[in-house]
């Protein structure tokens, strides 16, 4: 959805994408949470989450320095590979 709302002709469009692609990123976030939560022994069960968003949070972290690192190719070569990095989350 980035790339599509990187390649679109008008703002209103990629606009739309853009919601389209957060609203779906967005809808994997809480179930993965429960998910680990439920997996995990009953007295580890806030530790787990805890890990979780730290590395979460830590792999998404990655994506701003990754973009710093391929400065200079312009911002269409940089954020089509994003869906990748998101990927990796």
């Amino acid at each position: 959805m980035i790339a599509v709302s990187l390649l679109s002709p008008e703002y209103q469009q990629s606009f739309a994408a853009l919601l389209v692609g957060f609203a779906l990123s967005e809808a994997w976030r809480a179930p993965a949470a429960i998910m680990v939560r439920d997996v995990s022994p009953a007295r580890l069960g806030s530790t787990a989450s805890a890990i979780h968003l730290c590395f979460r949070n830590l792999i998404g972290g990655l994506g701003p320095l990754g973009a710093r690192l391929c400065r200079g190719h312009g911002l269409v070569s940089i954020m089509t590979p994003s869906p990748l990095w998101c990927a990796a989350i």
